[in-house]
């Protein structure tokens, strides 16, 4: 099943994918202050809507997913208001998350047990495969943004080509470091894993008092 329209049509229609799916306030304050639209519309639209059809028409009434509970909080949050088997009304099926407690050395254990194969992706250092254009993890100190940049460049740019603008707005507008002026050529010297964590605002350390140091 095909969407009606492309990733990033529906980014630029209706807003990226950047922060996650848990604080809309939070979200609604950062696109306000950064003037750039936000929204999850991509995953509805190219992945619930079009699996959502074939399953219709294939007539598949259950799936099992591999989701674990400690991949996010809002899975967490998830799997304490409907369990490890539910109805899903956006798939329209039952779904069953057979290991929602396992952790990462649990599932490598049985894999290593039972010889499984992995996908590559994985031992070049990413956390997900999924979709590799995806931003809600922008502002994780672990972002697959930061891997992408080192595995696969080519990707990592046309990210920067379609969207570096409104990435470098969104940067600067949650680091409250708009009035710097930064351009887009200075991105990826902000965009870093330890810029991240030194301008989020429960990191910052107050700069001792001058004036008191030199009295």
């Amino acid at each position: 099943m095909n969407a009606e329209k492309n990733f990033w049509e529906l980014s630029h229609e209706r807003g990226l994918p950047i922060g996650g799916r848990g604080n809309q306030f939070f979200l609604a304050e950062l696109s306000a202050a950064s003037g750039v639209k936000l929204s999850n519309a991509c995953c509805n639209q190219l992945k619930i809507t079009p699996a959502r059809q074939f399953y219709r028409e294939a007539g598949i009434d259950a799936q099992v997913t591999g989701l674990r509970v400690d991949e996010s909080m809002m899975r967490r949050f998830n799997f304490a208001d409907y369990g490890a088997l539910r109805y899903s009304r956006d798939y329209d099926t039952l779904v069953a998350w057979p290991i929602f407690a396992w952790s990462i050395a649990d599932l490598m254990a049985y894999v290593e047990q039972h010889q499984l194969p992995l996908n590559p992706l994985y031992a070049m250092g990413h956390q997900r495969v999924g979709c590799w254009s995806c931003l809600q993890d922008f502002f994780k100190t672990d972002s697959g943004l930061f891997t992408l940049k080192k595995t696969h460049p080519g990707m990592y740019k046309s990210l920067k080509h379609q969207f570096g603008e409104e990435m470098l707005a969104i940067l600067t507008a949650w680091g409250g470091i708009q009035k710097h002026g930064f351009t887009l050529e200075q991105f990826d010297g902000l965009y870093t894993p330890c810029d991240l964590e030194l301008l989020d605002p429960k990191h910052r350390k107050k700069r001792p008092d001058r004036k008191k140091d030199s009295e």
